[in-house]
């Protein structure tokens, strides 16, 4: 096979491998706001009414997310200065 061939081939794993890590961060943190906004607002009839949840656990696992989501697109970072 040619080298271009071989680059691009290269270069396309390299782009699925950075999507994958970046889809996968901005799901968790997608997640983790919906989560969190739903664990706070209660909405009736349209109108949002701000409540406090019952556990400590609904309390953090939006945030924890939200963290996680960061933590994996720092990991897409640091994959994209290896591949």
């Amino acid at each position: 096979m040619s080298p271009c061939v071989d680059t691009v081939r290269r270069m396309s794993t390299t782009v699925v491998v950075l999507l994958a890590f970046y889809g996968i961060a901005a799901l968790l943190e997608i997640a983790g706001i919906v989560l969190t906004v739903s664990t706070y607002i209660e909405f009736e009839n349209g109108l949002g009414k701000v409540h406090q949840p019952e556990t400590r656990w609904q309390a953090v696992r939006g945030p924890v997310l939200i963290g996680a989501g960061v933590l994996v697109g720092l990991g897409g970072n640091v994959a994209s200065l290896f591949v």
